[in-house]
């Protein structure tokens, strides 16, 4: 019988927005050899990746291996009208994205204390709570926190 593309693969999509991994993801499960090219592509080692926004022009299909008729699919990042890289030129953004690994730093403040991120930002702590239920009760109660973690990536 003559089949459909619909029911001849099951289709997973990579989908969101401009820059936030996707080739990469799939350059990723290349290496580790759980997808493959179609055969057309079979010359393709791996993404394109890059700082720019829009490098994938189109939808890239990978079979998923030990999985007969299964396909994930690389797609263009779906572009937001707010999103920063519209607003940025390219050597801006370029600017902006690291040019190697990046480790995260991980700091402990009080209350009344402030911690100056370089010239990016201030964080002033003024009161640390968090909101927790009772196990017991089920109520909701605010307690107050004698320091806070936050972590940033340098």
């Amino acid at each position: 019988p003559n089949l459909t593309t619909a029911q001849r693969y099951r289709d997973i999509y990579i989908i969101g927005t401009t820059n936030v991994g996707k080739s990469t993801l799939l350059n990723h499960l290349i290496r580790k050899k759980l997808i493959v090219p179609r055969k057309a592509q079979i010359s393709a080692r791996k993404l394109t990746t890059s700082v720019i926004p829009a490098t994938t022009m189109g939808v890239i299909p990978f079979m998923v291996r030990d999985h007969i008729n299964t396909r994930l699919l690389d797609t263009p990042g779906v572009i937001k009208p707010d999103h920063l890289c519209l607003k940025l030129t390219d050597n801006e953004y370029k600017m902006l994205v690291p040019k190697k690994a990046v480790k995260p730093v991980t700091y402990c403040i009080r209350r009344g204390q402030c911690i100056i991120l370089g010239t990016f930002a201030r964080l002033d702590c003024d009161s640390i709570e968090r909101d927790t239920q009772d196990a017991e009760s089920g109520k909701k109660q605010t307690e107050k926190e004698p320091y806070f973690y936050f972590t940033v990536f340098v």
